[in-house]
């Protein structure tokens, strides 16, 4: 997790410099109880506001509750607050953060690609969150009051009641377990109906008090459950709850929209991969924008060689049957968001926009795999494929004619 660095780096002679960061943060931390000079903070979080990567970087003030109408900033933190709820409030600020980012780049490749607006555009809100709770104790009275008329919340007294409703309507946007007052609940059984059913991306939080914060982080990263320390209030809760059902709504639109169909024109119809001539005006705005992110576009180059017991490699019309069927194989492999070509002679490449190297080295090494498996034949013959695989990420002042050159060896 990248906290980035200190104000004093970025904040020079009264103006805002990221440049002086080296890579995007994950988030900004504005520690105003231990600023010597409130104003400057102030002046500081104002000028983050107005810069273009406000909209996806969370910027966040720790400090007391009385100078929190100073600080234009996207979270308030209260400094007398517990660590645990202060880390664990940051945690789910950058998730948020990152969900939107993958949204945005999801948008881009969306429009260039010509999938339809309205599929891949972020869902309206619901008026209502509607939630199931179970366990009708003093948390239940306390999110109905929280919610205050903007959730439709329904209780149930035991989880195996829960679960009825939900494998009979299953209508709902999040569901909550006040553990200590469940008394059928049980962990196990949450985890089997989860993984063994259609509810498995339905957001559940746990109520449970006591938890350490690696308790509470060992489970959340299972993917199973999340987990609220009952020291939190009603309102704490509801927030953490809107928190994760934002999360699963931007997840399932993103799901909806990259399952439209793509348009042709900018396909080459015998491999199905992006055109060359399209790949390099995809990968022209690809690289304006992670000059003006300071994100990484990486990129993987499989060169693809066939060999036939007969005929060799010069047998130029047989090695084009059999790289078109290995180009249809590395277009069902590709992630939604990354581009992929032919450059020809068997090289293909693959650009992932906010990637680094390890997540394009993983990615082509899983698609080599595959391809390794995978018999290729012209008629009634087999072609036997080597691979050679490479990849880099781009540098902050590549140009397209810079990076084509590293690409095709030129």
């Amino acid at each position: 997790m990248n906290f980035g660095i200190s104000a004093e780096t970025v904040y020079a002679g009264g103006k805002v410099d990221l440049s002086a960061i080296a890579s995007l943060p994950d988030i900004v931390i504005l520690d105003a109880a231990n600023s010597s000079d409130p104003m400057i903070m102030a002046d500081y979080s104002r000028q983050l506001l107005t810069h273009s990567l406000s909209s996806i970087l969370p910027i966040v003030m720790i400090g007391k509750a009385s100078d929190f109408a100073k600080f234009d900033v996207n979270l308030h933190l209260d400094c007398r607050a517990p660590a645990h709820v202060i880390a664990k409030k940051l945690k789910h600020a950058i998730r948020i953060a990152a969900m939107k980012l993958e949204h945005m780049a999801r948008l881009e490749t969306a429009r260039v690609f010509g999938i339809a607006a309205e599929a891949a555009a972020e869902p309206a809100p619901a008026k209502s969150e509607r939630l199931l709770v179970v366990g009708k104790g003093e948390r239940y009275f306390q999110l109905a009051s929280a919610f205050q008329g903007t959730a439709s919340l329904k209780c149930v007294t035991t989880f195996a009641e829960a679960w009825r409703i939900l494998e009979e309507k299953a209508a709902f946007d999040c569901l909550i377990i006040d553990t200590f007052a469940s008394p059928d609940f049980d962990l196990d059984d949450l985890k089997a109906r989860k993984l063994n059913t259609r509810f498995f991306s339905l957001p559940v939080l746990l109520l449970q008090e006591g938890l350490s914060f690696e308790t509470q982080e060992a489970l959340a990263e299972t993917g199973i459950c999340d987990l609220f320390d009952l020291q939190g209030g009603g309102s704490e809760i509801a927030a953490y709850v809107k928190t994760l059902i934002q999360a699963e709504r931007m997840r399932l639109s993103l799901l909806t929209a990259f399952k439209a169909p793509r348009f042709e024109p900018v396909h080459d119809r015998t491999t199905g991969l992006a055109s060359r001539a399209f790949f390099e005006k995809h990968l022209e705005r690809l690289l304006v924008q992670s000059r003006a992110w300071r994100i990484p576009v990486a990129f993987g180059l499989l060169d693809v060689s066939v060999l036939f017991h007969a005929g060799g490699e010069s047998d130029h019309a047989r090695c084009r049957v059999i790289h078109a069927q290995v180009g249809q194989t590395i277009a069902s492999l590709v992630r939604a968001e990354d581009t992929a070509t032919h450059l020809g002679d068997g090289k293909f490449v693959i650009a992932a926009p906010n990637s680094t190297g390890l997540t394009i080295s993983v990615l082509i090494g899983r698609i080599s795999a595959v391809l390794g498996m995978t018999a290729f034949s012209v008629g009634d013959e087999l072609g036997r494929i080597d691979i050679d695989t490479h990849y880099f990420e781009s540098r902050p002042g590549d140009s397209l004619q810079t990076v084509m050159q590293e690409l095709t060896g030129g």
